[in-house]
């Protein structure tokens, strides 16, 4: 296996009910900027009901940023749950890669325009790391669907 082969660590294993929160593509066109009180401040653009850019604005994550393959929950009105995994990222744009899989999940809620996150991954001590952070939202222009690469 070469070094640059990223081995599947994961199986993604869905058990949604019929009566349960539905899966959703109310997000796709929309884009906000999350302040995270950790000081990130990143970017989600829902370029298509299973793609969406993340960047990174400032902090740790600046100027990275990635496509994702993500599932979207109505929870109700105006709040999601959305999840995904990465097979890996930067944890500085002058850091090192660390492989995957980052557990990610957020809980938006665009009537009070905040997010919960929550995401797991591997450290480059060979620890895992679990980050529970909060962070404000704001609306943005969302980038071109069209540029996808799903």
């Amino acid at each position: 296996m070469s070094s640059n082969t990223v081995k599947k660590t994961w199986v993604e294993n869905y058990h949604l009910r019929p009566d349960g929160h539905p899966l959703t593509a109310d997000l796709v066109g929309k884009a906000v900027r999350l302040h995270y009180k950790s000081g990130h401040v990143l970017e989600q653009h829902w370029l298509t009901d299973h793609c969406v850019l993340w960047k990174g604005i400032s902090g740790g994550l600046d100027g990275h940023s990635q496509k994702e393959k993500y599932n979207a929950v109505n929870i109700t009105e105006n709040i999601f749950l959305i999840t995904w995994i990465e097979e890996s990222t930067t944890t500085r744009v002058d850091g090192p890669d660390m492989s995957g899989p980052w557990l990610t999940d957020v809980v938006l809620d665009f009537d009070k325009m905040i997010a919960t996150a929550s995401w797991m991954g591997p450290t480059d001590d060979n620890q895992v790391e679990h980050v529970l952070d909060q962070a404000t939202m704001s609306y943005i222009e969302c980038d071109e669907p069209s540029i996808t690469n799903e």
